[in-house]
């Protein structure tokens, strides 16, 4: 049986031609590849870290007491913890009738003790309200250092020179403090002003 061939082409060959049509690499010259060109970053996109945008800030910062502060953009504000209340017993130098502030004398430091005249003029142990005049004080003093007769103790010195009082603290509940934008301190309402900006 013979096959009729259309035009002088076998369907055989028809066939495998047109199956090579489109098809890369294989002689067409329909497909044409432009040249590469790298782009002028070398192929990497990256943002330098100079013009990268800042981190955002966040809400709050650690004070040097360890607490937490607020932070704000335009307004800063602090916490401070409630104290409890207290009472206390505090012991002051008493007012001299003479009219003579009561003195004192650090033994320690000068590397002495005072002299007779150095304790009347600072009114020492409060000298001037328990003698009339320096006289009658050196006579005293003279009797105590030969032994005629007994010094005051430090109790008694004590008593004559101090005074013990109570005090009573009270207690005070916890509380903001607001600051505006230059560390000056403002207050709540000019707080919630700067707030209102945002």
């Amino acid at each position: 049986m013979e096959e009729n061939i259309i035009g002088g082409v076998s369907p055989l060959k028809r066939r495998g031609k047109s199956r090579g049509k489109g098809r890369r690499g294989m002689g067409d010259t329909r497909y044409k590849r432009d040249k590469w060109v790298p782009p002028t970053s070398g192929g990497t996109i990256t943002t330098p870290s100079d013009k990268a945008p800042p981190n955002p800030a966040k809400p709050y910062t650690i004070g040097k007491d360890g607490k937490v502060e607020m932070n704000d953009p335009f307004a800063t504000k602090k916490w401070t913890d409630p104290t409890k209340g207290e009472t206390t017993t505090e012991k002051t130098l008493k007012e001299s009738k003479s009219g003579t502030e009561i003195g004192t004398w650090d033994k320690e430091a000068k590397g002495r003790g005072p002299k007779w005249t150095e304790a009347w003029e600072l009114n020492l142990e409060n000298i001037k309200d328990k003698y009339e005049n320096f006289d009658a004080y050196v006579e005293d003093q003279k009797a105590i250092n030969s032994g005629e007769r007994k010094g005051a103790s430090k109790e008694d010195i004590d008593k004559s020179i101090y005074e013990t009082k109570t005090v009573t603290r009270e207690g005070k509940p916890g509380y903001w403090t607001y600051y505006d934008e230059d560390g000056g301190e403002i207050s709540k309402d000019e707080y919630s002003k700067y707030k209102n900006k945002r």
